[in-house]
Order: structure tokens, then C-alpha cells, then sequence
């Protein structure tokens, strides 16, 4: 399965996911070295700056090929019970559960759903089971479209922001 990170330019050649023992994410407990990738370069970037004030700059798009042996769903993990409301909360404690026992198994990745279009999915990886020989090609530059600006959080304008679109858009496509 191929996948796609965005990433700041001086974690660009970097598949440690020391990012996760700095900072708490839906999926993890802080310090857990984890990466979050998803299906789609255009899911990545609405991920990214969904909780965003400026547009990021400076961004890489990372590409790895995970064999889809290497890669379990979180609704296959053993005991996985994914709560109603599981969307509603930042750190929903279902949501660590299911990715604490993932990480605990044999699989390098795990598909999760994501927040912004639940039909879509996000890709954690376990960079203890990161194989270089994954990586698709070189990382490339990422420039974020600037009309994705024109609604960022904190900036009302009266109307729907770009994100938003971006994302109604994806749910158009996945019905």
C-alpha cells in the first residue's frame, strides 16, 4: 500500500517517529515514537493544518510502500472496540487502546479512520518495524495551496474555509 506523510523539511529523510514521544495524538500516548501517514497526500495535508493558524511552509511529502501484509486495520486488532463517539474527543481513550494493543502486535502499520472523513483512512506506523527498502522514492516539496488559507483556525472570514471544502469534497467522492 502505497502512503503519503508531510513533514517538516528537517524530519524529511527521518522515519523515527521521535515526533511521538513529544507530543499526544488521537491514536497514541506521548512518548510513543509513532509516524502518521495516510491513502491520500491530500488527506495528509487536511490532517495537517485542520488545527492549523498559518499555512505551514517548508513541508515534504514522504511516499513508502508498505506491503499490505505488513499493515493490519484497527478493526482487526484483538478486542478492538472503537467507541460512538471516538471523534468528539482529541485523545479518545478508545482510540489509544486500540493503537496500544496494534502496537504491541507484528504489524507495522495500522489503517485508522480519519476525524475529518471517516471513510478515509490514516496510516500509523510502528517505526521499530520500518523498513527502508519501503520507501518509494525521494522525499518532494510540498506547497500548500494558498487559497487552503483563506479560513484557518482563528481567522473567521463568514465563510466555509477552503479545508472544509476540502473535506466535503472527500466525502463526495467516498459515497
Amino acid at each position: 500500500m502505497k502512503i503519503y506523510r508531510i513533514t517538516k523539511k528537517q524530519y524529511k529523510d527521518s522515519y523515527d517517529g521521535i515526533g511521538g514521544t513529544r507530543v499526544l495524538g488521537r491514536w497514541h500516548h506521548k512518548p510513543v515514537p509513532i509516524l502518521y501517514a495516510s491513502q491520500a497526500t491530500i488527506l495528509s495535508a487536511a490532517e495537517m493544518i485542520v488545527n492549523a493558524t498559518v499555512l505551514p511552509r517548508n513541508r515534504y511529502v514522504q511516499v513508502v510502500d508498505i506491503p499490505d501484509k505488513e499493515i493490519i486495520s484497527y478493526s482487526d486488532v484483538k478486542g478492538a472496540r472503537l467507541s460512538k463517539n471516538w471523534n468528539k474527543e482529541p485523545m479518545h481513550p478508545s482510540c489509544h487502546k486500540i493503537s496500544m494493543k496494534w502496537m504491541g502486535s507484528n504489524y507495522a502499520a495500522m489503517l485508522a479512520p480519519s476525524t475529518l472523513t471517516p471513510t478515509e483512512m490514516n496510516v500509523l506506523i510502528n517505526p521499530e518495524y520500518f523498513d527502508d527498502r519501503w520507501i518509494a522514492q525521494r522525499p518532494f516539496i510540498y506547497d500548500f495551496d494558498p487559497r487552503m488559507a483563506i479560513s484557518l483556525k482563528g481567522q473567521p472570514d463568514g465563510k466555509a474555509s477552503q479545508t472544509k471544502k476540502i473535506i466535503q469534497h472527500l466525502r463526495k467522492v467516498n459515497q
